[in-house]
């Protein structure tokens, strides 16, 4: 389930990438490794908006913090392609409180 094509990408990025959330659900299910590659899953997810998707990585642990090649976390990618639905439910997750809190004070905005 953790095979991947010449690029490097696993059955779970390109269910990601494409939209998937069925079968990104059912690679997770069987033991795919969410966290693997230089950008994860939850990166993928991230850039191209797939909310749902990023959902169900968070719910399995999908690690927010790691850097792709580009230094670039998950959220940072959800930011630069302005995914804003993305962009609240990461910082709603639990490494991002303080961000959170600081975000919705200051720009007058609730997620």
């Amino acid at each position: 389930v953790n095979a991947t094509d010449n690029e490097g990408n696993t059955a779970l990025h390109l269910a990601v990438q494409n939209g998937f959330l069925d079968v990104c659900e059912s690679l997770v299910d069987r033991g795919a490794d969410i966290n693997c590659q230089k950008n994860t899953a939850l990166h993928y997810a991230c850039a191209g908006g797939h909310l749902e998707s990023v959902q169900l990585l968070l719910t399995r642990k999908a690690d927010v913090t790691v850097k792709n090649t580009h230094d670039q976390s998950p959220l940072e990618l959800a930011i630069d392609h302005m995914h804003s639905e993305v962009v609240c439910v990461m910082l709603k997750h639990r490494r991002y409180t303080a961000v959170y809190t600081v975000f919705t004070m200051t720009s007058n905005t609730e997620c």
